[in-house]
């Protein structure tokens, strides 16, 4: 009947939308298999695709999203599709194709909602496969265009990691500092203020240096860069005859028995002191 088709759909939908993803490939593969020619099997075909990419069923899923795409829908879905297709091919390390199905979507649908999260995938596919440059000037342009994003933190640390690498020191604290004004997740903003600490550190910036370093300890005491942030916030003040300062950093190091700072911070408490 007309409605067998529909409500086989409907099945597959329902576990869709409740996350079951396996459930949901298994009715859309009976749809396809008994209404392959009916109006609403392309739509099976197109979310049985997605559910395979939330099983980590890449191969399958690629093979399920590129069928429906070279029907060459013209509805909202197509966007996601190939942004998932993309993800795919990123999931198997075909970066390449992964790079141009991104690129492509970007170029036709510029104001495809989630372009943040399509500049941030391109971004990674050219980090994946060695090519910093583009990675970091597809980050620029996430937040460039995309100041509000969630993704903007994160994408300014990377803009500053390739700063940095590049020897562009004076760009990588920029980058570190516009990552800080955005950055919520603890993990994200400790790394911001250490890299930041580090660069200035190196430019024997000194003051700014310690201060980095100390804002990172203050705001996580029990980060996993504390001790590597004590050392060098004892070091920045060491650097500006500081010692009284740079003692209780020293001191800090000392009595967490930090293997690969404990001796040095031994050495330069000695010399504090002295």
């Amino acid at each position: 009947s007309e409605t067998a088709p529909l409500a086989q759909y409907g099945v597959g939908l329902s576990f869709f939308q409740k996350a079951d993803w396996k459930t949901a490939t298994t009715e859309f593969a009976a749809l396809l298999t008994k209404f392959p020619q009916h109006e609403v099997a392309i739509s099976g075909l197109y979310l049985r695709g997605r559910s395979y990419y939330q099983l980590a069923d890449y191969p399958k899923a690629v093979a399920d999203l590129t069928k429906y795409l070279a029907g060459k829908p013209t509805t909202p879905d197509a966007f996601t599709a190939r942004h998932t297709l993309g993800k795919c091919q990123a999931a198997l390390k075909q970066f390449a194709p992964a790079a141009a199905t991104y690129t492509a979507l970007l170029k036709e649908k510029p104001d495809y909602p989630q372009a943040d999260s399509l500049h941030y995938d391109l971004a990674f596919a050219y980090l994946d496969s060695k090519q910093e440059k583009q990675a970091a000037d597809t980050f620029v342009a996430l937040v460039t265009k995309h100041p509000t994003s969630p993704l903007v933190a994160e994408s300014w640390f990377r803009v500053g990691e390739f700063q940095e690498n590049s020897e562009q020191p004076a760009e990588a604290i920029k980058a570190f500092t516009a990552g800080l004004k955005s950055a919520k997740k603890p993990d994200l903003r400790e790394k911001l203020y250490h890299k930041l600490g580090w660069v200035q550190y190196q430019q024997e910036q000194f003051a700014a240096a310690a201060t980095a370093f100390q804002e990172q300890a203050k705001q996580f005491p029990k980060g996993e860069l504390l001790m590597p942030g004590r050392f060098l916030a004892g070091e920045s003040l060491y650097k500006q005859a500081k010692f009284d300062q740079a003692l209780p950093m020293y001191a800090a190091v000392i009595a967490a028995k930090a293997p690969k700072f404990h001796a040095n911070a031994l050495y330069r408490s000695g010399d504090c002191a002295a």
